[in-house]
């Protein structure tokens, strides 16, 4: 009697603490800021859906709930961008389908840009179901476009400009260079990289005038102009270097820039 009083004691703790979890789970979920909605993969509407999923939606405001409404609702285009046939494959496969940055272009505030999971829930015999969780990444994506963008028109005018361009790290190694460098030199970009003065200056003298150069930028903080020399294939050539620390967004000098005219 004893035992199976324990046992009975121990049932009811073991369900309590499932309760527990489970009212935890619940919570975690509706108040995750990743978008989570479970669709069946047959008749393609969705069983449940966090608040987050729903405050995705064209109209938030139409819907309290996403309980029964078809996957067209909740994600316009559904059929068209191919999310339909992932989340039945998903379901008959078994194999989860991860996507970081899934487009798509039907939703009324325009193009937009999910990190996308669809994973298989077991168990659902009647119709497969499977979980979706969904976090707009459409602004990240926009800032990483826009700085590309703006990283090929800089390098465009680093590239037609008649001067040699450069850029250095405290330690006087190139971290960039412009075409003019490629040609001065006779080297490939990539050769430049990690380069300092000994590897681009014929004698040791020239060398340490532009180290000596660079340091005096450095440790005063202010831009500076020099007359240096390199020997090229003609003979030497002498340019002026206007040379300038950069700073952080703390105001902390990282690296030194040049540029440098025949």
């Amino acid at each position: 009697m004893s035992r199976r009083l324990a046992t009975d004691q121990e049932q009811t703790r073991l369900a309590q603490e499932l309760a527990e979890l489970r009212q935890l789970f619940a919570a975690l979920v509706e108040n995750s800021p990743v978008g989570i909605a479970v669709v069946g993969s047959r008749q393609l509407r969705v069983k449940w859906g966090n608040e987050a999923y729903r405050q995705g939606l064209n109209h938030p405001e139409e819907h309290p709930s996403l309980n029964d409404l078809p996957l067209e609702e909740i994600v316009p285009g559904a059929d068209a961008s191919g999310l339909a046939d992932l989340i039945r494959q998903v379901a008959a496969s078994g194999h989860p389908y991860v996507d970081p940055q899934y487009r798509l272009t039907s939703f009324t505030r325009g193009e937009t840009w999910w990190q996308l999971a669809l994973v298989p829930i077991p168990g659902a015999e009647a119709e497969p179901e499977v979980m979706m969780l969904a976090l707009d990444v459409s602004q990240a994506v926009a800032a990483r476009r826009a700085a590309e963008e703006e990283g090929r028109r800089l390098r465009a005018i680093l590239d037609h400009t008649p001067s040699a361009i450069y850029l250095k790290d405290l330690q006087g190694r190139l971290i960039l260079v412009n075409q003019v460098m490629e040609k001065i030199f006779a080297r490939p970009a990539e050769w430049f990289l990690g380069q300092d003065a000994s590897a681009l200056f014929a004698t040791r003298d020239l060398a340490d005038e532009v180290r000596a150069n660079d340091q005096q930028v450095l440790q005063t903080g202010t831009p500076m102009s020099f007359e240096e020399v390199v020997l090229q294939e003609d003979g030497p050539h002498t340019y002026i270097s206007t040379k300038f620390p950069l700073r952080d967004a703390e105001g902390g000098v990282y690296a030194l820039g040049g540029i440098s005219t025949d």
